[in-house]
């Protein structure tokens, strides 16, 4: 074996470690998430590239047999890296906690109704000035209307179906008293809902793959509904991704074989150039 190959081997198994180590962050991500309400799991595939053909094949005449093309790749790389919006189980939640089971996003906004993010995480409270309902990071709800969902100065707040904030929530729990309507939670969907990126936390931010933002109301169109006093968890899958890692690591074991082998004949190759 000459020293080019050598090289060459040992350079495509550098490539394969990048991707592989990547691969494994991407699961220690997942893992690390699992307990985050309304995490959406990272999902990755591995392509080859720069494929050598070393001839095309032969067809076959006469007495001459068919002969495949002699093919092999030069290495390995991630294909794709993109977000899983499946739907996560929904646990328990409080008063102002709800969940999405279906498609949609909520939608937040940092700056009362300027800037949007969207996110699958339910957990909202009163701001301190007891006039808007926001995220766990201070984001105001948007609800219809694109309007910063406020709580009509009410203190005793909760959600109804689909989204409907309710002013009385103790009396109309309870059933003594009819619903006071204060506004409805408003939803986002997009043409290609994995093409979000991520902006931090479990809050997602619009980009050029994803598309334009369609908005509507819970249970209305193609938008799912809204369930109150619950929680979207994770939808990180344990099993899964102790099985995707065991697999990551058995390919970094054999990849790093192949490099201990390459590194040992280099060396011998060396030694006898040297005498």
């Amino acid at each position: 074996m000459d020293t080019v190959g050598l090289l060459d081997i040992v350079r495509r198994a550098k490539n394969a470690m990048n991707a592989f180590d990547t691969s494994l962050r991407i699961t220690t991500n997942n893992s690390a998430n699992m307990a985050t309400t309304g995490y959406k799991a990272l999902r990755q595939s591995f392509k080859t590239v720069f494929n050598d053909v070393v001839n095309e094949g032969f067809q076959g005449e006469g007495t001459s047999g068919q002969l495949n093309p002699m093919q092999f790749g030069s290495g390995v790389s991630l294909g794709n890296i993109s977000l899983d919006f499946t739907q996560g189980a929904l646990g328990e939640g409080g008063p102002l906690d709800c969940a999405v089971s279906g498609r949609g996003l909520f939608i937040v906004s940092p700056d009362g109704g300027n800037t949007f993010f969207y996110t699958r995480n339910g957990s909202f409270h009163v701001d301190t000035t007891g006039q808007y309902i926001v995220d766990t990071s201070g984001r105001v709800l948007i609800g219809e209307g694109d309007s910063p969902l406020g709580t009509g100065g009410s203190t005793d707040l909760g959600w109804g179906p689909n989204g409907i904030l309710i002013g009385n929530y103790t009396a109309y729990k309870d059933g003594t008293a009819e619903a006071e309507q204060i506004g409805q939670i408003a939803l986002a969907d997009f043409t290609n809902v994995e093409g979000l990126t991520q902006y931090d936390g479990t809050a997602l931010k619009e980009s050029v793959v994803s598309g334009t933002r369609s908005t509507g109301l819970p249970g209305e169109e193609s938008f799912g509904t809204v369930e109150p006093e619950s929680l979207e968890k994770s939808n990180v899958f344990f099993v899964g991704e102790t099985i995707d890692s065991i697999e990551v690591q058995r390919a970094m074991s054999a990849t790093l074989t192949a490099i201990k082998i390459a590194s040992d004949q280099i060396s011998q190759v060396i030694n006898k150039l040297l005498g």
